[in-house]
């Protein structure tokens, strides 16, 4: 590697690699980015220097995406790959993964899971999503990391990472089978976390009470809170079958425990401890409001409000009358001036009397 890392974006959309290079620049980290519209000018530029990552398109005028990687690692073996694409088909995802790459994302790049990517793609300091983000006592560390160790060899698992409420990593054993969108993935689960807090203290329960699984393409995903504002997520294959859950969940309350005693010995939980908030306190006094409350809040209004419900009731209509006095108004009048009804004849005197034979 360069002693300046050097990054390469292929697309042949100007605007798509602006904006990853400026994304890239933003970080802080000392890079060299620069761009190339096709695969073959990409091909003439690591022929002049060489690059340490390749972000790349999959569909690109002239080669593609996967045969500019491969022409460019037998030049720069070591060189890393990042596939951005639009498409959506598993065929040409696995196609991307079968290609030996870091990370692919799917258009419009997530922008924090992407630059996370290149952070860990070229050695960086993880400024994006730190590891390690918690100094604590190196024997209560070690024991903390030994427990997750322990369970992930046990139960064969890829990954069994810690995180708390913000979405940082606090302890990990593993890695996630696709660990490109990590960054979206825990933040996610935190929220998870904090609403399953608001069920459960519906119910008046404790936070153990919560499990959520996840079957994802290849791998199921468990995570059950360790503490209030921490979550235990365990990642592996086969996760979710019947025979495996069950003894799964009992092994996993178990460890829960130990973490959650862990992590008030390390001063990073106190019982107790509630979960930050996700409203505003303005936002949850409003919502908390009666209507005797507006009420207050608006006297005139009230006033006016009551003075109305109560004048309400001083005249009430008799419905009898209403319906005759609407026949009345809306009698059908007859089409021709020179023409009468049978009821206007009969008053006139023009009609025979009911029990009279007409024409006899």
């Amino acid at each position: 590697m360069t002693s300046v890392p050097r990054v390469l974006i292929v697309d042949d959309q100007k605007e798509v690699v602006r904006l990853l290079q400026s994304a890239i620049e933003s970080t802080g980290h000392e890079i060299e980015v620069v761009g190339a519209p096709s695969g073959e000018e990409a091909l003439l530029e690591a022929l002049q220097q060489p690059i340490n990552l390749l972000v790349v398109d999959y569909m690109l005028p002239g080669i593609s995406g996967i045969e500019l990687i491969e022409k460019i690692r037998k030049r720069h073996p070591d060189v890393q790959g990042i596939f951005i694409t639009g498409q959506t088909s598993r065929a040409v995802h696995r196609e991307i993964m079968n290609a030996n790459v870091q990370a692919f994302f799917v258009k419009p790049v997530p922008m924090v899971d992407f630059l996370d990517a290149v952070e860990r793609c070229l050695g960086l300091t993880r400024t994006i999503l730190p590891p390690d983000a918690y100094p604590t006592n190196a024997v209560q560390q070690e024991n903390l990391s030994g427990l997750l160790s322990n369970f992930r060899q046990k139960e064969k698992a890829d990954a069994v990472i810690l995180l708390d409420e913000r979405g940082l990593v606090v302890m990990q054993a593993g890695d996630l089978p696709d660990s490109s969108r990590e960054a979206s993935l825990y933040a996610s689960l935190t929220s998870i976390l904090s609403y399953g807090n608001k069920v459960m203290d519906i119910f008046s329960e404790p936070e153990a009470g919560q499990v959520f699984l996840f079957k994802l393409d290849g791998y199921d995903l468990l995570a059950v809170p360790a503490t209030r504002n921490h979550l235990l997520l365990v990642v592996g294959e086969g996760f979710s079958n019947a025979d495996r859950i069950g003894s799964l969940l009992v092994t996993l309350d178990l460890m829960r425990a130990e973490v959650h005693e862990l992590m008030y010995d390390l001063g990073l939980y106190e019982e107790g401890q509630q979960a930050a908030p996700q409203e505003t306190e303005s936002q949850e006094n409003a919502a908390e409001q009666t209507i005797e409350d507006i009420l207050e809040d608006d006297e005139p209004v009230a006033e006016d409000l009551l003075a109305l419900l109560e004048n309400a009731n001083l005249q009430v209509p008799d419905p009898n009358a209403f319906w005759e006095e609407a026949v009345a108004e809306h009698t059908p009048q007859p089409f021709s001036p020179d023409v009468i009804t049978y009821e206007q004849a009969l008053q006139l005197g023009l009609a025979p009397e009911e029990d009279e034979e007409i024409g006899g």
